[in-house]
């Protein structure tokens, strides 16, 4: 599970972010507030993110949604986020939060990694983002599996290579 975990503290007014995996597809982001006492108390809390790509705006997100206040957490994570992102991209991920009338903000970059590249033979392809064969797969009603050895498709049937 791709997971990162951005922390505001507002004992020293920083934002963290912790990326335990990062990936294609989708990363989670768990947003949560510290201080030293177990249970945190908000006073008028704001917070929000934006998931940029150079001066655009890919994603975003401001909490609480109408209607909603909090008050007080000893949870771990207050908000839980699937953010959306492609391989091989760069991202700018900003972050912001207010508290008792102090605002906290910062930009973290991130960088979205390239799959595992599935054999030696293949090549990545830059505009479609994926890792292809030399060969393109047949495009039939059959299920084949990339054979390394030979650089040709073998037919799957039942579970074997035919």
């Amino acid at each position: 599970m791709n997971r990162i975990y951005a922390v505001d503290n507002f004992k020293t007014g920083n934002w963290s972010l912790n990326i335990s995996e990062i990936g294609t597809g989708t990363n989670d982001l768990y947003i949560t507030f510290t201080e030293e006492a177990p249970i945190i108390i908000f006073i008028n809390l704001k917070f929000g993110y934006e998931l940029k790509q150079d001066d655009n705006i890919k994603q975003y997100g401001v909490y609480p949604p109408p209607g909603v206040r909090y008050r007080h957490s000893d949870q771990e994570y207050l908000e839980v986020v699937r953010l959306n992102t492609k391989a091989d991209e760069s991202y700018t991920l900003f972050l912001w939060a207010e508290n008792n009338g102090e605002r906290f903000e910062k930009e973290f970059n991130l960088e979205i990694p390239r799959p595992i590249q599935p054999y030696a033979s293949w090549e990545w392809n830059v505009t479609e983002k994926k890792w292809e064969a030399p060969i393109p797969c047949p495009d039939d009603d059959k299920y084949y599996q990339w054979n390394e050895n030979m650089q040709s498709w073998d037919v799957v049937e039942d579970g074997h290579i035919s």
